[in-house]
């Protein structure tokens, strides 16, 4: 048999004595290499098709092959052929179902029941196979001719959701969307037929489920990556995607059929921080989409960044703190002029890791959101760390280097104590001991030392446990046994542990440790008694020795109940034991308690000095302060503000500068308006639906909308200060009414702002008392800030915690003792200085002579040195602090740059001080980069403190400081209080607001038979002095164009508590446990109180004010300031707040008049259409 289709040879026939006389050719072929019917009887040979074996052979070689069935062909549709329909998947299943052919059409095959074999067969969406039918029970093939081959596919499979389905290929254009079902399928297969979808049709119930980001930059350009269901066939479908009502354009590159949109926010005209859903608009079945999650217009901020400095080889992790860090898409943070790597965000920070730089300096930090940058921090890179010298076992620098008794191949958790020393702590290692292994360090980006050398590796030390149950301890030192204590370890490394206090670890031995307990038993953790004594080396090893009770003598607390049984049934052997080896530590603790007694009465003696230091520097100035301030107050104009921003600040105390309320406008509101707001100005102007109006909104608006809602009434109002004044009257009568009917006390009225027509009142006394500020207590009020200010400056000042050494308030008392020297600088600032501020100084000065401390931080030297230049001029005038350089010149040498932070700030134990005027006066050395640190300045709260290193102090010494910060400010705070209360004819026409409210409040007093009651007195007293003057006193920026700081804020509030203290009625009886804001102010509340009285008997002596005067005075409030206000604004939130809540406000009118129901709802149907 051969291989081949056919082969030709040549046969020669040759003698045995090699003669050749006769060659032929001949060809030899194998029909058996014929493998289908067609091409056996096809080719040329004598081949033959045996029907019964299925395969090819030569011309009677086989007598079982029927030749009939050769010439006569068999016709398909008898059942006697076994027809099989036969698919060949790609996975080498065959899937088999049975064939017919009809009589009506011979020529054709049909395969039954194909699609019952897709459903029981394996799950394919879509596949091309091969088609073999096969006859007889043998499955003999039949040809195939034209390589025929079949396309199953599965509707259901192919398409899982509406759009998918619908955008199938063409040649699946059987398969459509079943809506009942929810499926893709045929159309016989849904029921109802007619609720079956072609591709031809749009589907239902188009979905956004989600999208990302969740927020952007105010300025837009961010691309937002939109997922949902059935969002268009194509993206043609879609004709608009809005974003917080800003359009968002589509991009077609990334959009994905139905499932994913991905568009690009428009650059944003008005850019204000907002929020709000997605919606999309298109061709769909149905309503257009919209997110149930809002996407966030933000102004991503950054605030601080931790640490600031690292090696110029990079890899530094940065940490950086601000608000809306995870805003935006295409984030980076940049040092200088390249990218941050691997940057993490959250919402409050992000983190990555600086990239290398050629040279050392300052760079600039910043991130960009999209395009939008945010943030200009400085990051200072340094030159790279040196590692000299290894040293282990807590040995110091000087110190004979030992083994590292556990170590690795590296090292982790440094922390640098200067600039020359480094400690880490080795991590656990796994490993056969002795042997030696291979470490390194990982500083930042520095490469070099990841493979520093090799140490050596010991075993453990090993503690022996008590052999008691309890071990007793009589007392003097404790005494510990094991072996290998200090292979490796020093003391350093060991700490012991009784119960929750320590052991103080003294000396370290082979085969001994050696500490001295606390004095009393220690607590036992979780109440365990008696105490359990650990002993810890490093932070990994722990040994648990056993229980540890104290043997108490001379009538001291006895032993437990369970010590007592112990020591009982203990021999007398042992019992003379415990005796030989008291008297032992006696002798050897001798003097060691001697030691300590020392010790004691030398921190007894610095105490005791401590306290008479201050003692005698509270009473020098006590005596002498008052005299020496008047010369250093600088004498100069007043800052006072101009109406319209002493009136913004009223109106908007925490108002932001973009907070479109908050703007003076100059626009008449009549000139853009739509009808509806038109009409509900016109409202407004109605009293009895002004009063519903704000009645309502009372009951059902939270605390800060009210007060929001009454600075929007005032504005509108503002124009028509008669009509306000008239209003409000109505509303404080009504809301005395109120509290008369109510469980409230009636004394409580107009004491707090919780209430709009309270909010209201406030506002519309601070508005009139403009002038009384302006032209009668606005000097001695500037005058006691500025005295405030300085006297605080004189004594220093924490930068961080604003504690003062000279202050009123206890709460930020300094209360360490700083060693400080007054210093007498020479300040210059050129004009060239003042215009590369970008601001220039309302006056030139120079060789200004200021006062500082050495102790006082660059910050607060300039800002003595800016008070000093610009004197009284408005803070406004002044250039930034941050904008400023100040540089040191001592004789001829080189002039220093000074910082609160630079290269050479003092770094330790995780805090970093900022530099003073005394830091500079020092020999500097370069800081040791380290993580993550706390500033401070003169005072920190230290986790520990070291015994023996800080001598304790009593705080109530320094109580003194006090009373003479309050002596030296006493004539300022006189002046202001008399300034106020003091009723004379140069005043009276200044009084005429506060004297035309309180006759009010004495008619309403007397309508209610509540006349000179407490009630009433309470009604004055919160209305004038508790919501005006108070407000006023602890916040003066409202009035000057000045910068208040922390520590001035609590003075301020300590007298204007001492100015209401002097309102009230009560006389609370003092003592030592009273508060020493009101002991330190006690006399002098009781000379105020008569001049509380006085005052109130004056202005009710003062001649009523008349209808005249009174109009005269709301005119010309109203008519000078008229358009200072953006009362578009303003009136548009009332009419928001009108429509929010317009189903209780039309009950409320209807109730009232219907007339006034009818014309707010016409409003709200004209806004509609508008």
């Amino acid at each position: 048999m051969y291989a081949a289709e056919v082969g030709i040879y040549t046969i020669t026939i040759e003698t045995e004595e090699g003669m050749r006389f006769h060659g032929q050719n001949f060809t030899a072929y194998n029909c058996s290499y014929y493998r289908t019917c067609s091409s056996c009887l096809g080719n040329s040979y004598s081949c033959e098709w045996c029907i019964s074996d299925n395969k090819c052979s030569i011309q009677g070689s086989n007598a079982s092959c029927k030749k009939d069935w050769l010439v006569k062909r068999t016709p398909l549709y008898e059942d006697t052929l076994q027809l099989q329909c036969v698919f060949a998947l790609l996975n080498g299943t065959r899937l088999k179902v049975p064939g017919r052919a009809r009589e009506a059409e011979p020529d054709w095959i049909e395969c039954e029941d194909f699609d019952q074999l897709l459903h029981h067969g394996p799950d394919i969406a879509s596949e091309r196979v091969n088609l073999t039918v096969t006859w007889n029970e043998k499955e003999h093939p039949l040809d195939n001719q034209a390589d025929i081959h079949v396309e199953i596919f599965d509707c259901f499979l192919l398409g899982n959701t509406c759009t998918s389905c619908l955008t199938l290929e063409e040649k699946f254009d059987e398969c459509g969307w079943c809506v009942p079902g929810n499926r893709c399928g045929l159309k016989y297969s849904c029921d109802p037929v007619d609720s079956w979808l072609d591709r031809e049709k749009q589907c239902p119930n188009v979905v956004i489920s989600d999208f990302w980001p969740r927020k952007g930059p105010i300025e837009g350009g961010t691309q937002i990556t939109i997922s949902g269901v059935n969002m268009g066939k194509e993206l043609s479908d879609i004709h608009e995607v809005i974003v917080a009502d800003t359009h968002c354009e589509p991009l077609i590159d990334s959009y994905i059929t139905g499932e994913k949109v991905v568009c690009r926010i428009a650059v944003r005209e008005f850019q204000d921080t907002r929020s709000g859903p997605i919606q999309m608009k298109g061709n769909f079945s149905g309503e257009n989409p919209e997110s149930q999650k809002h996407y966030e217009f933000v102004n991503p901020e950054i605030h601080a960044l931790t640490p600031d400095f690292g090696p110029k080889s990079g890899g530094t992790l940065v940490k950086i703190f601000g608000r809306h860090l995870d805003a935006g898409r295409n984030v980076s943070a940049t040092l200088g002029s390249r990218k941050c790597d691997e940057l993490k965000r959250s919402e409050m920070w992000a983190e990555c890791k600086t990239p290398s730089q050629n040279e050392t300096g300052e760079v600039v930090l910043q991130m960009v959101f999209d395009s939008k940058k945010r943030g200009e921090h400085y990051f200072t890179y340094f030159e790279d760390p040196v590692i000299r010298e290894v040293r282990s076992g807590g040995s110091g620098p000087g110190e004979k280097p030992r083994s590292i008794a556990s170590g690795g191949i590296r090292i982790h958790e440094c922390h640098a104590k200067n600039v020359t020393y480094m400690q880490c702590l080795s991590p656990a290692l796994n490993y056969s001991y002795p042997t030696t292994v291979s470490y390194g360090f990982t500083l930042d980006g520095v490469e070099g030392f990841k493979n520093f050398g090799d140490f050596q590796l010991l075993k453990n030390p090993i503690y022996f446990e008590f052999e008691e149950d309890v071990k007793l301890h009589l007392e003097g030192y404790l005494t510990l046994d094991g072996e290998d204590l200090n292979v490796a370890i020093s003391m350093e490394d060991v700490t012991v542990w009784i119960g929750e206090e320590k052991c103080n670890v003294t000396s370290l031995s082979m085969t001994q440790l050696t500490c001295l307990p606390p004095e009393e038993q220690p607590r036992g953790s979780n109440g365990e008694n008696p105490p359990t004594l650990t002993v810890k080396v490093g932070r990994n090893l722990e040994y648990s020795l056993g229980k540890l009770q104290y043997v108490v003598e001379n009538g001291r607390k006895g032993l437990s109940i369970g010590a007592k049984a112990g020591i009982g049934v203990l021999s007398v052997f042992v019992v003379l034991l415990l005796v030989g080896g008291y008297v032992f530590h006696k002798k050897r603790t001798a003097s060691q308690k001697e030691k300590l007694q020392n010790d004691s009465q030398k921190q007894l003696e610095a105490l005791e000095l401590n306290v008479m230091d201050e003692c005698k520097e509270g009473f020098t100035e006590l005596q002498t302060e008052v005299n020496d301030f008047t010369s250093d107050l600088a004498d100069g104009g007043i800052p006072i503000l101009e109406y319209q921003y002493y009136a913004l600040n009223v109106l908007f105390p925490n108002r932001n500068p973009t907070f479109p309320i908050a703007r003076p406008s100059s626009v008449d509101i009549r000139g853009y308006e739509s009808e509806g707001l038109e009409l509900f100005h016109r409202l407004i102007m109605k009293r009895e639906f002004l009063i519903t109006f704000i009645h309502t909104l009372e009951k059902v608006m939270s605390l800060k909308e009210r007060v929001s809602i009454a600075s929007s009434v005032m504005i509108v109002l503002h124009g028509k200060m008669e009509y306000c004044t008239e209003i409000l009257k109505r509303l404080m009568s009504d809301l005395i009414e109120k509290h008369m009917n109510s469980r409230s006390h009636v004394v409580h009225v107009f004491r707090r702002t919780e209430s709009i027509v309270e909010k209201m009142m406030s506002i519309w006394i601070s508005l009139l008392l403009y002038k009384f500020l302006r032209d009668r207590a606005g000097k001695p009020l500037y005058g006691l800030f500025r005295s405030v200010k300085h006297q605080i400056g004189k004594k220093p000042v924490d930068a961080f915690t604003h504690e003062a050494r000279n202050c009123l308030s206890e709460e930020i008392l300094l209360r360490e003792k700083i060693q400080y020297k007054e210093l007498t600088v020479f300040i210059s600032l050129p004009s060239q200085t003042s215009y590369a501020c970008g601001l220039e100084p309302c006056k030139e000065q120079t060789d200004v002579q200021v006062r500082v401390l050495d102790c006082d931080s660059i910050s607060q030297v300039k800002e003595k040195a800016l008070d000093a230049i610009f004197g009284s001029q408005p803070f406004s005038c002044r250039p930034a602090l941050h904008k400023l350089d100040l540089q040191w010149q001592t004789g001829v040498s080189k002039p220093m740059f000074l910082r609160d932070e630079d290269h050479t700030s003092v770094v330790e134990d995780g805090w970093i001080r900022i530099n003073t005027l005394h830091h500079y006066r020092r020999p500097q050395e370069p800081p040791v980069p380290q993580g993550e640190l706390r500033k401070w300045h003169l005072v920190r709260e230290e986790e520990e403190h070291p015994q023996g290193k800080k001598v304790r102090t009593i705080p109530e010494v320094y109580l003194t400081r006090l009373l003479s910060t309050k002596q030296a400010l006493q004539s300022y705070v006189d002046e202001l209080f008399r300034a106020i209360l003091t009723v004379d004819d140069e005043s009276r026409r200044l009084l005429l607001p506060i004297k035309y409210l309180f006759d009010f409040l004495d008619q309403e007093a007397e309508n209610r038979d509540l006349g000179n009651s407490d009630a009433l007195h309470s009604w004055k007293s919160n209305s004038v002095p508790l919501r005006f003057w108070v407000n006023i006193m602890k916040n003066p920026e409202f009035v000057f164009s000045i910068q208040k700081s922390p520590t001035v804020d609590s003075c301020l509030s300590v007298i204007a508590q001492t100015f209401m203290a002097a309102f009230s009625n009560s006389d609370t009886p003092l003592g030592k446990d009273s508060p020493n804001a009101r002991l330190l102010y006690a006399k002098d509340i009781l000379v105020y109180k008569k001049w509380v009285r006085e005052y109130y008997k004056n202005i009710k002596l003062m001649p009523s004010v008349t209808h005249q005067e009174m109009t005269a005075l709301l005119a010309e409030l109203s008519t000078a300031e008229r358009m200072t206000f953006n009362t578009h604004d303003a009136l548009t939130e009332l009419f928001d707040s009108a429509k929010h809540f317009r189903r209780q406000l039309k009950e409320a009118l209807e109730a009232k008049d219907e007339a006034l129901e009818k014309e707010f709802s016409h409003a709200l149907d004209l806004e509609s259409l508008s």
